[in-house]
């Protein structure tokens, strides 16, 4: 049968009103499907999803949300991500200290290091909505048409001077952009998708793992800018002073796992025993620092 889910403006509506004991409806109460999606109206015009009439009919005693639950739940985020502008922001600019030389340089297979992530990223998001945030003065390869460069106003301060720097570069662009370092080969286009579906209506969705957050896999909202912009005026550089100030979801690293099971995703690569290990990985062969000049792009 045929079930019309009425809309609401916040997700946490859903899971409010499907686990309230006191839900005032005349059918068992995990029958209360409700999809959260932002439109023009908030009512009346609903999201059709399936249900199996076996489901339907299960005992309310059975106490438990059905299949039919789940499905609007991932029709409502689908449906999100679809109207949603989303955009990615590559930072490039840091020193490199422990790798030796430029990792946005370094070649991985037939391409170099950003242009294989930003080529990674063109699977989620338009190529136009892409920015790269370089260092001042720093020297860029060939990058594809339509990727916006950026440059960090000051050097050697941080994730938050990049992501000002981006955020800037793309606000009037973008509802949400993925943020990324240039050194994850191994990134997992699916792990993008998914940040992108969890940010609901928070202003940041950052991947935990612990108690260590990863900044540099994260969703984030144009509208932090201010909020970054006031914690670099201040000299608090780390980007958890900026998650407390918003409204952040963290995403604990397991449920990421669905779409990326050995979280490669998060594999940055700072040193040339991580370089090596990850081209092993992606079945390329070893690339060795001391020859005299290394491959270019094509």
């Amino acid at each position: 049968m045929d079930v019309w889910c009425e809309r609401y403006n916040r997700l946490d509506d859903l899971v409010q009103i499907v686990l309230n004991p006191a839900t005032p409806l005349g059918l068992p109460r995990w029958l209360a499907f409700f999809c959260t999606t932002r439109g023009k109206n908030s009512g009346g015009c609903g999201t059709r999803i399936r249900v199996d009439a076996e489901v339907v009919q299960k005992p309310e005693s059975a106490g438990e949300a059905p299949v039919g639950f789940a499905q609007c739940w991932e029709s409502s985020l689908a449906q999100r991500n679809d109207v949603m502008k989303t955009g990615a922001i590559v930072l490039c600019g840091g020193k490199s200290s422990r790798m030796g030389r430029d990792k946005a340089t370094l070649p991985f297979g037939p391409e170099l290091m950003l242009q294989r992530v930003i080529r990674l990223l063109g699977e989620v998001v338009e190529t136009h909505q892409i920015v790269v945030v370089a260092a001042p003065g720093q020297a860029l390869p060939e990058l594809p048409a339509g990727v916006t460069v950026a440059h960090d106003d000051r050097s050697e301060r941080g994730p938050l001077q990049g992501l000002a720097a981006g955020l800037r570069a793309i606000a009037d662009r973008a509802d949400a952009v993925y943020v990324t370092s240039c050194d994850v080969p191994l990134l997992v286009p699916g792990f993008v998708r998914r940040m992108f579906e969890l940010l609901g209506d928070h202003d940041i969705a950052v991947p935990r793992d612990q108690q260590h957050h990863h900044p540099l896999a994260a969703v984030y909202r144009p509208a932090v800018l201010v909020h970054v912009q006031r914690l670099l005026d201040a000299d608090r550089l780390r980007p958890r002073f900026l998650f407390d100030e918003v409204r952040s979801r963290e995403v604990l690293v397991e449920e990421l796992r669905a779409v990326d099971p050995q979280l490669t995703t998060l594999e940055n690569l700072n040193s040339p025993e991580d370089y090596l290990a990850a081209l092993t990985s992606a079945g390329l062969p070893p690339f060795h620092f001391g020859l005299p000049s290394m491959p270019t792009a094509q």
